[in-house]
């Protein structure tokens, strides 16, 4: 089971926890069943990391 808990404003990418896992995954919430999938990665701190690196460039391009 997958529980949504972010998007990007940007595009339609949805970040997800695998429930059980630790794992976060990025799905494209209006892609063909079977092509959603984007990325998965190991933990909730590593997927942070990676939506505060997004927001810093997303900022330095004002």
């Amino acid at each position: 089971m997958l529980v949504p808990f972010a998007r990007r404003q940007d595009n339609d990418e949805v970040a997800c926890w695998r429930v059980g896992s630790g794992a976060v995954l990025i799905i494209h919430d209006f892609d063909d069943s079977g092509r959603e999938l984007r990325e998965t990665l190991p933990s909730f701190y590593t997927w942070l990391r990676r939506a505060i690196e997004d927001l810093i460039e997303f900022e330095s391009d004002d």
